[in-house]
């Protein structure tokens, strides 16, 4: 059974399709068999790529200059020529919201959202690590999903663009502010794109930030599976474990050791490749899905930018971490703890300098033993009779052999911990 192994290209970073070519073939060899390429469509006068202003036509900048054939019809030979080598695509799928100077505004001025002067309303959000820090997206306008007196083509609009995409060649998507879209709207976007595609069509549902009582309630849409918040978990408190119980309730999740939102990690760790193990391993081995942004591998550490990102940002591809990264995704279908979702708990106190966890699925259980410190050595004991796996310092080699009693663990470590049977 294949896992869920999600590469990220961010395609402003990348360049043009042909430019994709490289990293979706890098991608392949690191042994990820879905790529994630955020929105690519054309984009209003801001330039930012998730401000669409035409779904049904290629961004310009991603167009391969001197082919005689549309932007879209390059997209789409693009993604059908990868398909037929097994590689799926997924991208960005946002029902909220669309470019301030999109036609749509236009055309069909009922659809959208008005202040009270009449003026479209633009979408807003605090930031989810500080509450008192509120973003406005003035180049967005917000659909009226709920409340448009012409409601039912406004759906039909956005159940066509899906229908549009998955035709293109999309298998999947990331499904932006998922916990304030209709229920009723998720369920017929996801049920057209089965339709279109004759096959499954994977929708991932992004919530982060939100309350847990709205992710519950994304029960009732059929989503596939939703991002958790792993990334931000410092092994210090259980609220990550609390969510994770919630949020496999709900679907299964998919971590990440950093996004495309987010800083990077390398830069935020002022450069200790022992973490970019550590957060990628864990991420393996805590969820049923796993997501790397391109250049993880290679330790970058300028954050991707909705607007200004080039492929200039790409940086040197040292240090280069990539066959840790294969030899991970690799064992994901050796060890059937990785990449599966299970019930995940802590066995020791969570003050401690190191942290033991326990999943357990289908009455197999698999550990986890972490060194919660970057910069020092730490002790902890082992389990009776068991077998330990240190891929950090054997380079990516995998191998089990038996252990007990107390075992030292570098900086940042992470060991994989089984019973011997």
């Amino acid at each position: 059974m294949h896992k869920t192994l999600i590469y990220n290209i961010f395609p402003t970073l990348a360049g043009n399709l042909d430019q994709w070519e490289e990293w979706v073939n890098h991608a392949v060899d690191l042994g990820f068999n879905w790529i994630y390429i955020n929105s690519v469509f054309a984009p209003g006068a801001s330039d930012s790529i998730y401000s669409v202003a035409d779904p049904f036509r290629l961004n310009p900048k991603f167009e391969v200059s001197g082919d005689t054939e549309s932007g879209i019809s390059q997209l789409q030979r693009f993604l059908q020529r990868h398909r037929e080598r097994g590689v799926r695509f997924m991208t960005d799928l946002n029902l909220l919201h669309c470019a301030i100077d999109a036609p749509a505004l236009q055309l069909h001025p009922d659809w959208f959202m008005r202040e009270a002067s009449g003026e479209p309303v633009h979408p807003f959000g605090p930031d989810p690590l500080d509450p008192c820090n509120v973003t406005l997206w003035d180049d967005l306008a917000e659909y009226d999903i709920y409340g448009s007196p012409d409601r039912l083509n406004l759906w039909k609009y956005l159940e066509t663009v899906v229908d549009f995409w998955v035709g293109l060649g999309f298998s999947g998507f990331r499904c932006m502010h998922a916990t304030s879209v209709p229920a009723p709207l998720w369920r017929t976007c996801i049920r057209a794109a089965l339709v279109r595609a004759h096959a499954p069509v994977l929708f991932v549902a992004d919530a982060l930030g939100e309350s847990l009582e709205k992710v519950r309630a994304l029960h009732e849409c059929g989503f596939h599976h939703l991002y958790n918040s792993s990334c931000w978990w410092q092994f210090d408190a259980d609220w990550a474990l609390n969510q994770h119980d919630l949020l496999q309730s709900v679907a299964p999740t998919v971590s990440f050791p950093e996004n495309h939102d987010t800083p990077r990690l390398f830069h935020k760790t002022e450069a200790l490749t022992a973490v970019q193990y550590q957060r990628y391993l864990f991420a393996c081995w805590f969820s049923s899905a796993l997501q790397m942004t391109m250049g993880y591998e290679y330790c970058w550490q300028k954050p991707c930018h909705a607007v200004r990102t080039t492929p200039a940002d790409q940086e040197p591809r040292d240090p280069d971490i990539s066959s840790f990264i294969r030899a991970c995704n690799r064992m994901t279908s050796a060890w059937p703890i990785l990449c599966e979702e299970g019930r995940v708990m802590a066995l020791s106190p969570l003050w401690e300098p190191t942290l033991l966890l326990s999943k357990t699925i289908d009455g197999q259980e698999g550990r986890l033993l972490i060194n919660k410190d970057w910069t020092q050595p730490r002790e902890a004991e082992l389990i009776d009779n068991c077998e330990i796996c240190r891929p950090v310092l054997a380079e990516g080699h995998w191998s089990w052999e038996p252990a007990s009693g107390r075992l030292e663990l570098a900086p940042a470590e992470i060991v994989l911990i089984r019973r011997n049977e």
